[in-house]
């Protein structure tokens, strides 16, 4: 798995569009180590979900709520 720094607009939205690459019902709320797949096994590893995780927060930090509203864009092609 691609690791990521997100620090800057540009990384929020390299890294919104990873997870909705990866296919799942995401919310930015969710904690990571949640995620399971169809045998209810952990879609990431402890490291994977820590570093994703982090990166959800720094999102959170970059763009504060309006992170709700880029990821529904992303996904959905429109505005919120």
């Amino acid at each position: 798995m691609k690791e990521f720094v997100v620090r800057t607009h540009e990384d929020v939205q390299e890294f919104l569009k990873y997870i909705a690459s990866l296919n799942i019902i995401f919310h930015p709320d969710d904690d990571m180590k949640e995620y399971v797949d169809q045998n209810d096994a952990p879609l990431f590893t402890p490291q994977e979900a820590e570093m994703l995780n982090k990166a959800i927060g720094n999102c959170f930090a970059i763009y504060g709520d309006e992170v709700y509203d880029i990821y529904f864009e992303l996904t959905t092609g429109s505005n919120a």
